[in-house]
């Protein structure tokens, strides 16, 4: 015979006999007789943040599988880490609870606030996690790690121990976090439009590999240690081709802090050549936007037939006009590209801690790559996230509200731009 199987209401209830139960949470009385639906209905109403799925009823394989298959279809950059997301999502689902438990109830709020003022701390609310927000996860259990003392003390006191985290749960979340600081890091850089981001995608990405690896997690718990690995197996397999991509490692090359950064010498090499190419098309189209040499050849012999009062006065000038009338340099385009090329990359490498901008260094040295200086300016402005856009779309969408339905296309477009670059 099967045993008989408690309901999860339990853990938030207290029997006080005579079919009379209390909530740990409120501690309002209910009556009960063969079922407890009434004190399931009170906790959905009245404390919809609590759980009702006991912590070790479900096995971790099936909790990993479900959240495998929910996280599939993210198309975020932060999928990533919500895919490699598996047995530690019991542990952050616990926080997430006791985080809208904070929330939601004001006595809760008051205690917490009251014990970090007794620690001589500032007062810090928990951070929610939010599907839509990149790095949620990540601040909600930076923010609950650090706020773990008074937290504990807080529900100590409040008798909600129910939803508090065990020393393992504890120790996993520290675990976390420093795992995850490195993808936030990383994320936080590359979501910025203040500056060059196209230029970082590659070497940023190459750092987030190697920090992760270089992780001391031999004194881990289990599941930290199989979240590191299988995040490390996720970034390899979606940017394994990352160095393939023509506009990405452009921007690396014109970058003077990245310019030697390659992992491969055959990339290198293959993005070199397309550069002197480039710059041999501009040379060739610069070339083009000159006079015809039949012109220049008219204009020599015309000045050569009325030469002015100073060459008619300085006679010695008039061997050296003769001798090099029709001398012209031997270089083709290409030889100009690749004498310029190889200048700039044996040009000192900028280094991070420097803190110059490679837009503010190409400024700097417009007149000795000018043609390299040209190629930056329209290459180096691609962006390494949607981010900016997405920035956009929420400003315009704060600005076309119920009460301004009246503006039209060209309004719209000038405040917008007024927006971003004011």
């Amino acid at each position: 015979m099967a045993p008989k199987v408690i309901s999860v209401a339990w853990d938030h209830f207290t029997d006080k006999g005579q079919q009379m139960a209390e909530c740990n949470i409120c501690k309002i009385q209910f009556s009960f007789k063969s079922s407890v639906s009434n004190l399931t209905k009170h906790l959905k109403r009245k404390h919809p943040f609590v759980s009702l799925v006991r912590r070790n009823d479900v096995p971790a394989p099936v909790i990993a599988a479900q959240t495998n298959q929910q996280s599939s279809t993210s198309n975020q950059p932060a999928g990533i880490v919500q895919q490699s997301e598996g047995e530690e999502r019991p542990s952050t689902n616990l926080v997430k609870t006791t985080v809208a438990y904070f929330k939601r109830s004001a006595q809760a709020w008051e205690k917490l606030k009251k014990y970090q003022e007794q620690a001589g701390k500032s007062p810090k609310r928990p951070l929610q996690c939010v599907s839509t927000r990149w790095n949620s996860t990540f601040y909600m259990l930076q923010r609950f790690v650090e706020l773990k003392e008074e937290v504990n003390s807080a529900l100590s006191n409040l008798n909600a121990i129910s939803i508090s985290l065990t020393a393992v749960e504890w120790k996993l979340c520290e675990h976390i976090c420093n795992i995850l600081k490195p993808c936030e890091e990383v994320t936080r850089e590359v979501s910025a439009q203040k500056y060059i981001t196209g230029s970082l995608v590659i070497p940023i990405t190459t750092g987030l590999v190697k920090s992760l690896e270089n992780i001391n997690s031999n004194t881990y718990l289990d599941t930290a240690q199989k979240l590191q690995q299988d995040l490390l197996a996720a970034i390899k397999n979606r940017f394994i081709h990352l160095d393939k991509s023509g506009t990405f490692t452009t921007c690396m090359f014109l970058d003077p802090r990245f310019k030697l950064y390659f992992e491969d010498q055959y990339v290198a090499d293959t993005t070199k050549q397309r550069i002197i190419e480039m710059i041999t098309t501009i040379i060739n189209k610069e070339d083009r936007n000159y006079p015809q040499i039949e012109n220049e050849e008219q204009q020599l012999s015309d000045q050569a037939a009325n030469p002015p009062p100073q060459l008619q006065i300085n006679l010695v000038w008039q061997h050296y006009a003769e001798k090099m009338k029709n001398i012209q340099p031997k270089g083709t385009a290409t030889s100009r590209a690749i004498l310029e090329v190889q200048r700039y990359l044996d040009d000192k490498v900028v280094l991070p801690s420097e803190n110059i901008s490679p837009l503010e260094w190409w400024k700097r040295r417009k007149d000795v790559y000018p043609h390299l200086y040209a190629l930056a300016l329209k290459k180096l402005n691609a962006m390494a996230t949607s981010v900016p856009c997405e920035r956009l779309f929420s400003s315009c969408g704060l600005l076309l509200n119920d009460r301004r339905t009246r503006l039209g296309t060209r309004k719209v477009q000038q405040l917008m731009f007024l927006n971003q670059n004011s």
